[in-house]
């Protein structure tokens, strides 16, 4: 595949580029994967960020190395495509497409539970079947907004994480208002023993990788992409890791990790923050969870539909998948044919 061949119409910036990655990172995981790690570890979950911050660091200067030496559609298959090629990269590449399909799929199922949660509390409540059709109608929503163009999803995009950006903020303060004046403070650091500490970062690391690979697959439209590239790439983990770890922070201050505990133990999953807001705010507190979740999803949907359309494209260009999915729109430039594909198998 050549650089200028797979490219497409570079427009996004830097800031364009870190808006991108937070979206793919800030998903569902805010609420529960959370919560759920300082179920197994206690208090010491925040040393599991801290351990996985340093390993995704790592892996974010390859991939921000990578990135930039081949600024083209892909992402992590055309890295094993340059590198080894043959089987290798067609595996690489499928099962890259495939985790962003189900992640996209699992993002809009949890827009239509999150969603109906929050029709709840105010009285409405809808059937499992009227909640996949919300899930189906999202995917078909953010499809059409990535058949018109790199600028559509960017604009979306855009609009979505300074919304979403706008409630943490409202329930980060809530949570640290309430550590510095009646929170939960914790006796024992370590309750559970170390290994804790890895099956708590397990948890944790499904959370910050998967930016590094959608940032990596979109950075063939990425403008002056030697500077924006690894800038871009790097700052989305760092602002993701500030964010999660301020969570985990205010979850452990606020619940007892052994109520979150017992969760875990039961095989269920805790969601601390909207405990937490529902005790500061009642039902004022659940309806902005209800909206941060249903942002944080709808963003994570945007993201992993435009990032596994490119990955398909990839694939087709080079004779893995039907060359038709390697076609363009000639007037949007968009991969039509792989968006239609990858909204096809998400749905």
């Amino acid at each position: 595949m050549s650089a200028e061949e797979s490219k497409f119409k570079s427009n996004l910036t830097l800031k364009d580029l870190i808006l991108i990655g937070i979206g793919g990172t800030i998903g569902p995981g805010i609420f529960l994967l959370t919560s759920s790690s300082v179920g197994f570890a206690g208090p010491a979950a925040i040393v599991t960020h801290l351990l996985v911050i340093l390993i995704v660091l790592f892996s974010a200067f390859s991939y921000s190395e990578l990135a930039t030496m081949f600024p083209i559609a892909g992402g992590g298959y055309v890295f094993v495509r340059k590198g080894i090629g043959g089987l290798s990269s067609f595996l690489t590449g499928f099962f890259i497409y495939f985790a962003e399909i189900a992640y996209g799929a699992f993002s809009a199922f949890s827009f239509a539970l999150i969603f109906g949660d929050l029709l709840a509390t105010f009285g409405v409540f809808l059937t499992f079947n009227e909640k996949m059709f919300l899930a189906e109608i999202a995917i078909l929503a953010f499809s059409f907004i990535n058949l018109k163009g790199g600028k559509g999803s960017k604009s979306v995009q855009i609009v979505l994480s300074l919304i979403l950006a706008t409630f943490l903020l409202i329930i980060l303060s809530i949570g640290g208002f309430r550590t510095f004046t009646a929170g939960f403070w914790p006796s024992d650091f370590i309750p559970y023993g170390t290994f804790s500490i890895f099956t708590s970062m397990a948890i944790i690391y499904v959370m910050y990788f998967g930016s590094l690979e959608i940032l990596s697959a979109m950075s063939g439209e990425v403008i002056e992409p030697e500077r924006n590239i690894p800038r871009g790439i790097i700052g989305t983990v760092l602002i993701a890791a500030t964010i999660y770890t301020l969570v985990t922070l205010i979850i452990i201050f606020n619940v007892p990790y052994t109520t979150l505990h017992e969760y875990v133990i039961r095989g269920e999953t805790p969601n601390a923050l909207l405990w937490i807001a529902q005790d500061t705010l009642g039902i004022a507190g659940a309806a902005i969870i209800g909206i941060i979740g249903i942002i944080a999803t709808l963003s994570s949907l945007n993201v992993t539909l435009s990032a596994a359309s490119r990955v398909s494209y990839a694939l087709a260009y080079d004779e893995y998948f039907p060359k038709a999915f390697a076609k363009k729109d000639p007037k949007k430039g968009s991969p039509r044919n792989s968006i239609i594909l990858t909204t096809l198998i998400m749905a």
